[in-house]
């Protein structure tokens, strides 16, 4: 069955980026062009989806401003409300309804992902994996190495498989203490079914009071739930802009790439 619907997870307050993100969501920084979300609503488009939800906080009311209904991308748009400190979890619920009781795909608003030309997008690798390999849940990831990892960066969990790994695998869990040489490092892209709405109902809010689907999908893996893993390729780039370094890597890197595109006889 083809994966047709995507939630986009955006209600952050911006932190690690004030002041700017006191007046504007970061997911709404520009990149080149457009903004950071446009950025991902293209990733979805090309790939297939046609529904996508927006999971804002309730001062992002220019992300509905700017994107409306979705006739101009040719989509369909909808809107809900995260309650503040909830969590990166709490979209999950808040799409039980909204999904119908089908699969969908599950992206970060602050994080994008790119390919060199003529590759293949990594959510769409992602979705042929699930669609060959059906799972209850499939992850876009990255196999690195634990030392020096960002603190902004989700980790799975250990794994045997040598950094850099390229093929995609089932996730077990394994123990932390046999394999700490390399890690699971989630990059931000996942495709969902209905077995997350239980498992994130079933898993315990943080100290801090809020809900992480990292969490949930932790602890249901021992119970028989079934995760597959998409290692990005060699080509891919991933961005996790919640901070200004990788924010103006992106900037940089994606207007690199379209002067390269440019014909020496149009320069």
């Amino acid at each position: 069955m083809s994966v047709t619907q995507a939630v986009i997870a955006a209600g952050g307050i911006g932190s690690t980026m004030l002041p700017m993100t006191t007046v504007l969501a970061k997911e709404m920084l520009p990149v080149r062009d457009k903004p950071i979300l446009e950025h991902i609503i293209t990733e979805l488009h090309d790939a297939g989806i046609q529904r996508v939800l927006f999971v804002i906080s309730a001062r992002k009311t220019h992300i509905v401003e700017y994107f409306g209904s979705g006739t101009w991308w040719g989509m369909e748009f909808t809107y809900r409300v995260q309650d503040p400190g909830d969590g990166p979890g709490a979209p999950v619920l808040l799409a039980e309804r909204w999904s119908g009781g089908q699969p969908f795909v599950y992206a970060f608003g602050d994080n994008l992902t790119t390919t060199a030309p003529g590759h293949e997008s990594p959510l769409r690798r992602l979705l042929t994996e699930h669609t060959a390999h059906p799972a209850n849940w499939a992850l876009l990831a990255e196999v690195c190495a634990p030392a020096g990892l960002p603190r902004n960066e989700t980790v799975l969990g250990p794994t045997t498989h040598p950094i850099g790994h390229q093929s995609a695998f089932d996730f077990t869990d394994a123990d932390p203490g046999s394999c700490t040489d390399q890690v699971i490092v989630c990059a931000a892209r996942w495709v969902l079914t209905p077995a997350i709405f239980a498992a994130q109902r079933s898993c315990h809010r943080r100290s801090n009071g809020e809900l992480y689907l990292i969490d949930a999908v932790q602890q249901a893996v021992p119970n028989g739930q079934r995760l597959r893993i998409v290692p990005l390729a060699a080509a891919d780039n991933r961005y996790n802009m919640d901070n200004w370094p990788t924010y103006h890597a992106c900037a940089a890197d994606l207007a690199r790439r379209e002067i390269d595109l440019v014909a020496p006889a149009d320069r």
